[in-house]
């Protein structure tokens, strides 16, 4: 579980299943209220139909000032849901064995974190 206080800066992001220079991106423009996930940046990014081929996916969601995530992550996909459930993305992602985070905003947010393994 991810909870930002966005309040006081413009754009907020996460670097994940970073290593070696590649990363899955999620970011979030505050002013605009856009969310995006951008695949562009990893190890093998998947090319599909002539949308998927941007490379990234982006959704219009009002967090209200505190852009609250749960997101899942395994070896080849990333799950969102946002605040309680509203709104889910989840993008196919191959990015090796990155397993690095890096938090970054445009301003100042306050960040807190919970973070569980789940094994099968």
């Amino acid at each position: 579980r991810l909870e930002a206080d966005v309040r006081s800066c413009r754009t907020f992001g996460i670097r994940l299943m970073e290593g070696d220079g590649k990363y899955l991106l999620a970011r979030y423009d505050c002013s605009e209220e856009i969310f995006t996930l951008d695949r562009r940046n990893t190890l093998h990014p998947i090319k599909g139909n002539a949308r998927e081929q941007e490379g990234f996916r982006k959704v219009r969601y009002a967090c209200g000032g505190t852009l609250a995530l749960d997101i899942l992550l395994d070896r080849c996909s990333a799950e969102f849901f946002f605040g309680r459930g509203e709104l889910a993305m989840s993008m196919l992602v191959y990015n090796g064995a990155g397993d690095g985070v890096t938090f970054w905003a445009d301003g100042c947010a306050h960040v807190r974190i919970r973070k569980s393994e789940i094994s099968v």
